[in-house]
């Protein structure tokens, strides 16, 4: 809605990718930002599912 507001003061990074992959067509740098975006989710992902695992009775594990 600001459009990075004040200096890109309120710019996250899906706004920043969408900025340089569709409105400036550097799509290479877009695609960059989208795989940087990807790799800190999962690394994210994992982390979370490694602290919030019940333990399995069942297994063992």
């Amino acid at each position: 809605m600001t459009k990075g507001g004040p200096v890109n003061a309120s710019e996250t990074l899906a706004t920043y990718m969408y900025r340089f992959g569709f409105v400036r067509f550097e799509l290479g740098y877009g695609s960059a930002v989208a795989i940087y975006m990807f790799v800190l989710c999962l690394i994210f992902s994992l982390i979370y599912q490694r602290l919030t695992r019940q333990p399995d009775y069942l297994t063992g594990l």
